[in-house]
């Protein structure tokens, strides 16, 4: 009997310290599920209330882009910085892009999608500028993708120079104050813009361009930057098309255009007073000759030529211009004369 009564006290007392045991590490494991719930829940919070002071707006006009349009937004969805919000504009899109944006959106809150009738690329990034909170701006066509670092890197940059401009995939290096005279690059999505700057400066698309209004958009800009930093590294991913040949009715829409373009960019700098500077003169010409892709074309050469004001082709200032440059001036200057 005795021995049966220490079994059942040692039985006990094994029991009470496995109890104890248990207590003890049940409480330690609460205790460490509890202190990791709250760490999930701070970096939570931190993610949440970060979106309220957006960095960087993207910006992609959409139209008849449904074959590629979920790539680009998950390539969206991939960026590093956090701090992000994707405008995406339905500009009248026909086929199911609507349907999809509005399937982001449902689920990913840093999507807004805007539905607007078909009013074109132009006024579509213009209601993207407008619907923005970002500190900065990128564009980013509907059927391209981007890197997952590019809004982080073009950010940092931003913030590094406290520029006003950031223009990646440029393949160099550099630091340039403004203002800039040059096309630098002719599209704008390879541009990151203070959004600031942008709304202050009252730059906008100009809604009745087809082609050059990025051209126009960006010789406004640069010609406006406190600071541009142009950085090598290649963020943009650019499908490219196949195009029929330009047919008369094309060619007429793309003169135009252009012409209207050239218009536009020598009216701005003309009331700013750059063309007082004869270096500035040929820097204009210079794009100008650039955008002119029809130079045996007469009529097409009248329609540029009376865009603009004839300073621009005083002999002085062609006399600025590279070799094949001056050439292709003076053959234009011909056939509008002759």
């Amino acid at each position: 009997m005795k021995k049966e009564k220490a079994r059942c006290s040692i039985a006990t007392v094994f029991s009470v310290i496995l109890a104890l045991v248990a207590i003890v590490v049940g409480s330690l494991l609460i205790y460490k599920s509890n202190e990791i719930n709250s760490k999930v829940k701070t970096k939570a919070n931190t993610v949440k209330g970060s979106r309220k002071d957006i960095k960087v707006s993207l910006i992609i006009p959409v139209y008849k882009a449904e074959k590629y349009l979920e790539e680009c937004l998950k390539s969206v969805q991939k960026q590093t910085l956090d701090a992000i919000e994707c405008i995406c504009v339905d500009d009248g899109s026909p086929d199911n892009c609507g349907k999809i944006l509005d399937q982001y959106a449902k689920k990913d809150s840093r999507f807004k999608v805007i539905h607007q009738k078909n009013s074109g690329v132009s006024a579509a990034r213009n209601a993207g500028i407008d619907a923005s909170s970002g500190e900065y701006i990128k564009f980013l066509d509907a059927d391209d993708t981007i890197e997952p670092r590019t809004c982080e890197t073009c950010y940092k940059k931003a913030k590094k120079y406290d520029s006003d401009i950031v223009i990646s995939d440029m393949g160099y290096d550099a630091v340039l104050d403004a203002p800039v005279f040059e096309i630098l690059t002719e599209t704008s999505w390879r541009c990151v813009f203070r959004r600031n700057f942008i709304n202050g400066n009252n730059i906008k698309f100009k809604t009745d361009l087809k082609f050059a209004e990025d051209q126009t958009f960006n010789l406004f800009a640069f010609t406006r930057a406190n600071k541009i930093v142009v950085i090598k590294d290649q963020f943009y991913n650019y499908r490219q098309h196949l195009e029929s040949a330009c047919h008369t009715a094309k060619l007429d829409v793309h003169s135009t255009c252009h012409s209207k373009a050239a218009k536009y960019v020598y009216d701005d700098w003309k009331r700013r007073g750059f063309f007082k500077n004869d270096n500035v003169k040929a820097k204009f010409l210079t794009w100008w000759l650039n955008l002119n892709y029809w130079p045996e074309n007469k009529s097409i050469n009248k329609k540029f030529v009376d865009a603009v004001g004839k300073e621009i082709f005083e002999e002085k200032v062609i006399s600025l211009l590279s070799k094949d440059l001056k050439s292709k001036a003076k053959k234009i200057l011909l056939s509008v004369n002759s």
